[in-house]
C-alpha cells in the first residue's frame, strides 16, 4: 500500500456495496476520506481496478475502484472525490 494523499476520518458507517452482475453485500465503511475508504463485509472476490458502487449515510451511488482486498477487508478509491 502506498501513502495516502488525503486525511481519513476514523469512524464507521453502515452501507452496502454493489458489484458486477448485481452482486450486493451489506458492509461497514471505515477510514472514510474524500478520496476513498476501507470496507468490511464483502464476501466475494473483487479484482484490483474493478468498479463498485457504494451507498451509505442515505447517499449514493458513489462509484469507486478496488485498490486491494485481503483479510476480509477491501480498500477502494472514489472515482469522484466526496465533498
Amino acid at each position: 500500500m502506498g501513502t495516502r494523499k488525503q486525511l481519513r476520518q476514523a469512524f464507521t458507517v453502515k452501507g452496502y456495496c454493489r458489484a458486477r452482475g448485481g452482486m450486493r453485500a451489506s458492509v461497514i465503511l471505515s477510514d472514510l476520506g474524500e478520496a476513498g475508504c476501507r470496507i468490511a463485509g464483502i464476501n466475494f472476490r473483487l479484482a484490483r481496478g474493478e468498479g463498485v458502487e457504494l451507498y451509505f449515510a442515505e447517499t449514493g451511488p458513489h462509484s469507486a475502484q478496488v485498490r486491494w482486498q485481503r483479510n476480509g477487508e477491501t480498500g477502494v478509491s472514489f472515482v469522484q472525490s466526496l465533498p
